[in-house]
């Protein structure tokens, strides 16, 4: 399985990359995990790492080749229709709510907290007046 675990990896980044085509499916990734002889639990923990990729990719916090980029915290944000496309990027690789949610509010709220923290840290210095912290 080891072997075969890098071609999942690229039939994954190709599901990412082919999404808005609708060029691959749940049926096709099966398929190939059943070609491949990737288990369940493998491919549970590479479709949860894809989706994150994903996620970090549309806020901007990572590069095109996956390595984080220094960017200012308030400017990270989710472009116009990027919640559709981890939905359909969720039903495609089989996540659940709770796993894709997870994964969104994790990557989203550690910038949301460097926002807020700085917030604070300026409203208590005096830096800014309370109501432009918020």
């Amino acid at each position: 399985a080891e072997v075969a675990e890098p071609f999942y990896r690229r039939a994954l980044a190709s599901t990412r990359s082919k999404l808005d085509t609708g060029a691959v499916n749940s049926d096709m990734l099966a398929r190939a995990r059943a070609t491949l002889g990737i288990e369940e639990s493998v491919a549970a923990d590479l479709h949860v790492q894809t989706f994150a990729d994903e996620v970090k990719s549309l806020l901007g916090t990572v590069d095109g080749e996956g390595f984080e980029v220094e960017i200012d915290s308030a400017d990270v944000k989710f472009p116009a229709g990027s919640m559709d496309r981890l939905a359909q990027l969720q039903e495609v690789l089989g996540l659940t709510e709770e796993d894709a949610s997870y994964e969104i509010s994790s990557e989203a709220n550690r910038h949301f907290e460097g926002v807020a923290l700085e917030a604070m840290e300026g409203a208590i210095s005096g830096d800014m007046t309370p109501e432009d912290a918020w």
